[in-house]
């Protein structure tokens, strides 16, 4: 399992991260891939390659404030994040326009994470963990949520962080 090793090899505040990332999602109430969104192994596959590429010795708030004020950039643009076996982890941002016309299509793609595994077979998409593209309204919410996350790490605020957003439904 290449999220395993990944994580057992890396120090542990990568590890928090991944963690802190998915609570995040859950928190946020944010989709997940059975409700039409990115799946949580995508999600933890960005956030590890993206602690990778960090300096070592940064704290898990760094970490955390470092992610989120990136990722905030899906607003405009998009991501691809691959693994190129010589130079280690590639982030590839794509400008999808600026305001409207950054979410002027009905599906965008917004966000595609290769899959470190692509011989398994697990993922949904030809060698990807994400969707080849999700509905701008899904894209939107991720980003909005994004923006107002690295807002309040920046500021400070960890308590907004967490607090929920929107109620779940539990079945």
């Amino acid at each position: 399992d290449h999220l395993r090793d990944a994580l057992a090899n890396g120090h542990p505040e990568i590890q928090r991260m991944v963690r802190l990332v998915k609570l995040w999602l859950h928190s946020r109430g944010l989709p997940t891939a059975v409700e039409g969104g990115f799946s949580s192994i995508a999600w933890s596959m960005m956030a590890v390659r993206f602690a990778d590429e960090q300096p070592g010795n940064m704290s898990l708030a760094q970490l955390l404030t470092s992610f989120f004020g990136t990722m905030q950039r899906l607003g405009q643009d998009s991501l691809q994040v691959s693994q190129n076996r010589s130079n280690g982890t590639h982030f590839q941002w794509t400008s999808r326009g600026w305001g409207a016309v950054a979410w002027s299509s009905e599906w965008l793609t917004m966000l595609e994470v290769e899959d470190p595994c692509p011989d398994c077979h697990l993922s949904g998409g030809e060698g990807s963990l994400t969707p080849a593209s999700l509905p701008t309204a899904v894209c939107l919410l991720y980003a909005a949520e994004m923006r107002l996350t690295a807002r309040a790490l920046m500021e400070g605020r960890y308590q907004d962080v967490w607090r929920c957003k929107i109620g779940r439904a539990h079945v």
